[in-house]
């Protein structure tokens, strides 16, 4: 993918990994009007980035309070599952067509987990996630707890697409 909003480039502070799936920082939340095609989910993956209510109520909006510490949480089988589960969600989202934000403090780790997540649910192989998701962002998941996550994740059964990609 190349990119199309970059704060590398100087615009919106969100890329897209996939068509129709953003990974970004918390800068794109104000920003999605400018985006093209615009969010029609949006998921914030940290703790003190909070999603403003958003005039387009047709805008769903999802909150993962997570911690960005590379302390080991995935002993904590509830954190790890609240993880899977938005990535399950991301992935849903898009295959059935939806445009989808993904955003932590500094769309780093936080989102890229997300996001990896949601890959491994479309088929994404561990490294092929981690691949996609530094190809398209820059210097993402180097918190190696994140990382490694994404790369040792038993691979789920994969989520079909029920929309055509664009």
């Amino acid at each position: 993918m190349s990119l199309i909003f970059s704060k590398y480039s100087g615009m919106l502070d969100a890329d897209l990994v996939l068509p129709r799936l953003y990974l970004g920082g918390q800068t794109a939340l104000t920003d999605i009007d400018r985006m093209r095609p615009q969010p029609e989910v949006v998921v914030s993956a940290a703790s003190g980035v909070v999603p403003p209510k958003y005039s387009d109520t047709s805008i769903v909006v999802q909150h993962l309070p997570l911690d960005d510490t590379p302390t080991d949480w995935r002993q904590s089988s509830s954190t790890w599952m609240s993880v899977v589960a938005m990535g399950r969600y991301v992935a849903t989202q898009w295959a059935q067509g939806k445009t989808v934000l993904v955003v932590c403090f500094a769309g780093m780790n936080r989102s890229a987990l997300v996001v990896g997540v949601a890959l491994r649910f479309l088929g994404f192989t561990g490294p092929d996630a981690v691949k996609q998701i530094r190809e398209t962002r820059g210097v993402t998941l180097m918190n190696t707890t994140f990382r490694d996550a994404v790369l040792n994740m038993q691979q789920p059964e994969k989520i079909v697409l029920t929309s055509p990609v664009e």
